[in-house]
């Protein structure tokens, strides 16, 4: 499960005490334990949102360490709250000097901002007081800073990285040193729980497959246009995988994750740093300095764009059709889908079907439901979470004929099961999938809910989408027994395989 983190970056107590006494241990773990019992997440906020505040004084003296006061940590609260509603938005990076308290839809949003600041004003934006809160103390430079925040932050990287101009992220990535890169592609392992078969690249060739598979970047036909056109010589091959691996993740993450991904970009490094210099540039970092500011222009455009027209590259996105976020929610009658998640999770699916993992969820709760129009805005938000358009056919497709499962080869005729609108909406492949499981799917739920299936994927509640978070919304009255017994309504958390953390609350209604 993944709640938010509140930080105290520091903390100034006046003590009326004497001095020795201050300084003991025992004082100081009281501050620390007395500090921790306080609720810091202001009232009605996200739970994605990440908010800074500049400092909060004021405070009426405590006379008693052994516990706080109701009223006090209730003021507390309400302080916290004042200055969430009162924090800036940072708008194209501006934040008026006088600003209390700066608050980022999500870390996507956190990390955009920090990332086009060091690009804009690489002297000097480490004289901001919001990113002196969040960046550790030994970071002095723009690649230190970027480095540790992506790496701290990996999950709301492919967020991140989408929303880019192609000629941004060139940029940062030059900016980084190879230690950079690495830090971020472990990073990106260690969150996405990734096959540490790309650090083996240094060790015997044996050991890599060479024969079965071609020495192709498997992540080449998701780069958008603009980079199918760079030469190999752009970036080093370290730094390619980093770029193929974050925006496949954004696009595919069931993909990313995959062994055959994993063997495939080891063969492929192994050949190109075998290459060496050859084929692939050294990595001269960018000069980091305090001089005039630096903003993108088309004059800034480095040599492997010279060929792309500047106003393609000057307002698009890396990624023209991004993931959309409902930070206001929508109200859905089948908030019950999401549940399905920890469906899958348990049945161990998500490597193993042709679906993405949003198409599952929307595949599986079609055929229980069978219902293959799109009037609940659930179906809208499940499309764009898997990046179509509202409508479009869900994209399925077996790599070969050896990898679709017996079971599902045996039941190729769907008619029995799916009725025929469902199989067309979600398109031949995803039926034929679909119609393999779609009866064990079915009695493996009425054994656990001692109801029927379809009785799980109903829930009025409300949806809140960003960058890097799902919150489903439920009335307390709509918590299921068996739903609960069965596990199925526990928080999912952090889900690699879907690329977003997704949390259930049960609330009081109004």
């Amino acid at each position: 499960m993944e709640r938010r983190e509140d930080t105290v970056e520091q903390l100034t107590v006046r003590w009326s005490g004497t001095e020795q006494d201050a300084r003991t241990p025992a004082t100081r773990l009281r501050m620390e334990r007395l500090i921790g019992s306080i609720e810091l997440s202001p009232a009605g906020m996200p739970p994605g949102a990440v908010l800074i505040i500049r400092r909060l004084d004021g405070l009426p003296p405590l006379t008693d360490l052994s516990g706080l006061p109701l009223d006090w940590s209730r003021l507390v609260q309400q302080r916290l709250t004042e200055l969430y509603r009162r924090a800036e938005r940072p708008v194209d990076g501006y934040v008026s000097p006088g600003a209390m308290g700066i608050v980022f839809d999500d870390a996507a949003q956190m990390l955009l901002t920090l990332t086009r600041d060091v690009l804009s004003q690489p002297g000097t934006f480490l004289q901001r007081w919001y990113w002196r809160k969040v960046l550790p103390v030994h970071v002095q430079s723009a690649s230190d800073s970027v480095a540790v925040m992506w790496a701290e932050n990996a999950a709301a990287l492919p967020a991140v990285f989408a929303a880019l101009r192609p000629v941004e992220l060139i940029q940062l990535v030059q900016l980084l040193r190879p230690d950079d890169v690495a830090q971020v592609v472990r990073a990106l392992h260690t969150r996405f729980q990734l096959s540490a078969t790309v650090f083996e690249i240094d060790a015997s060739v044996s050991r890599l497959p060479q024969d079965d598979l071609p020495p192709t970047a498997p992540w080449r036909a998701l780069l958008p246009a603009v980079f199918q056109r760079l030469p190999m010589t752009t970036f080093t091959p370290q730094a390619e995988y980093l770029i193929g691996l974050v925006l496949t993740m954004y696009q595919q993450p069931t993909v990313a994750r995959s062994a055959a991904f994993a063997e495939q970009a080891a063969h492929w490094l192994y050949d190109a740093l075998s290459d060496g210099a050859d084929n692939h540039a050294a990595h001269r970092p960018a000069a980091e300095s305090a001089e005039q500011p630096h903003t993108p222009a088309a004059r800034d455009i480095p040599p492997p764009f010279a060929q792309v027209e500047p106003e393609a590259l000057a307002d698009r996105p890396l990624i023209e059709q991004h993931k959309s976020s409902r930070p206001d929610g929508v109200l859905t009658q089948l908030g019950g889908v999401f549940y399905l998640i920890n469906l899958i999770e348990r049945l161990g699916w998500w490597q193993t079907a042709p679906l993405s993992g949003w198409s599952m969820v929307e595949t599986l709760a079609r055929g229980l439901l069978q219902i293959a129009g799109d009037e609940d805005p659930m179906w809208l938000v499940l499309a764009e979470l898997d990046g179509r358009e509202p409508g479009e056919l869900i994209h399925a497709v077996w790599p070969d004929d050896e990898q679709v499962p017996a079971v599902i080869k045996t039941n190729t005729d769907h008619t029995a099961r799916i009725a025929d609108d469902v199989a067309q909406r979600i398109g031949p492949v995803a039926a034929t999938w679909l119609a393999g499981v779609l009866d064990d799917v079915r009695e493996t739920l009425r054994v656990l809910l001692d109801d029927e299936p379809e009785t799980l994927l109903y829930g009025t509640g409300q949806v809140m989408t960003s960058r890097t978070h799902i919150d489903l919304y439920l009335p307390h009255d709509q918590a299921n027994v068996a739903v609960r017994r069965a596990g199925l309504d526990n928080n999912p958390g952090w889900m690699p395989d879907l690329g977003y953390i997704v949390l259930f609350h049960f609330v009081e209604e109004g």
